[in-house]
């Protein structure tokens, strides 16, 4: 895996071809060497190459001969920084932009050297290899040659010190991260019920209990499809079936499948009603008034957000179709 550069190159940009050939499996070559040899190419290391590919001619590989390792069968290609995949606007899984900047500072922060990319090639797909001379390529004018990155380094990167404790800080914030993400993807529920908590996901703090959306983790949004519910949410409390967690009648996952545990909807109600007067008796583990309606109107916030959410995602639907 180590070597001392070689210089080579023409006038024309493109030296002809050196005297190296991918291994035997990669079939013809077009080389200068002896049909069917086999050579290290670290005496080219970071030396700017192109690699034309077999059945990827109009499309070579471009880069610094980063290493060659005959043992593995793998050349890699220094090719400079590309930009990062970003993760769909509208997936659940999607990180917010306060949770990545989290996970950033969790780290220690950005890289301070570069980014750079890299390109790892199998050795038998290799069909012919040839050194490029960019200093007299630039001079001579010759226009840019296809297929070399944007962004192509000077010099191939030095290999730094390893910090294993920042690589543990790293592994324990991205398992962190995607702990996160995956808890935002139900398990065994339907695509509309998928919809409705990346919507109120947007909005309010949300997460899944078996089928069941648990918003500010106090207001609950039932599914009716659950065969194993017979009270709504007698997971989660001990309220009379035929009263507070009743399930919804209509499709599951709308305004009237809306429940806080212990709580009927008649009784939510009249806590909102401000000319309604309500006792202490009335209410379950004898919880005061004065929580009574602040649960009231965690249910009447998270209510109106899924009406409106609730009436997008129907207007989506209707005009894809």
């Amino acid at each position: 895996m180590s070597g001392k550069a070689a210089r080579g190159g023409s006038a024309t940009g493109v030296s002809p071809s050196p005297n190296v050939t991918p291994s035997p499996r990669a079939g013809p070559s077009t080389s200068n060497a002896q049909q069917g040899s086999s050579q290290d190419l670290t005496p080219y290391l970071g030396m700017p190459l192109r690699l034309t590919l077999i059945g990827e001619e109009d499309t070579p590989a471009i880069g610094l001969l980063f290493a060659h390792d005959p043992s593995s069968g793998l050349v890699i290609l220094e090719t400079g920084a590309y930009p990062y995949p970003n993760y769909p606007s509208k997936a659940a899984a999607a990180p917010s932009t306060r949770r990545h900047q989290a996970v950033v500072s969790a780290i220690g922060g950005f890289s301070r050297r570069d980014p750079t990319g890299f390109r790892l090639i199998k050795e038998r797909t290799i069909k012919e290899v040839n050194v490029l001379n960019l200093n007299d390529q630039q001079q001579s004018g010759n226009g840019a040659i296809k297929g070399l990155p944007p962004a192509l380094p000077k010099k191939i990167s030095e290999i730094q010190p390893v910090n294993v404790a920042i690589v543990e800080k790293r592994e324990m914030a991205a398992s962190k991260d995607a702990a996160l993400r995956a808890a935002k993807i139900g398990v065994g529920v339907s695509e509309m019920a998928q919809e409705v908590f990346e919507a109120l996901s947007k909005t309010l703090p949300c997460r899944w209990h078996d089928k069941h959306i648990i918003v500010m983790d106090e207001v609950v949004l039932v599914s009716s499809r659950d065969p194993d519910m017979t009270g709504g949410l007698s997971c989660l409390s001990d309220a009379d079936p035929a009263s507070s967690c009743a399930p919804a009648q209509s499709e599951p996952y709308d305004p009237s499948a809306l429940r806080i545990p212990k709580y009927s909807p008649t009784l939510l109600d009249k806590l909102l009603d401000s000319s309604s007067q309500v006792t202490p008796g009335e209410l379950p583990d004898k919880e005061s008034v004065t929580t009574a309606k602040g649960k009231a109107r965690s249910w009447e916030r998270v209510r109106r957000v899924l009406e409106g959410e609730r009436r997008k995602i129907e207007e989506r639907r209707t005009a894809a179709t």
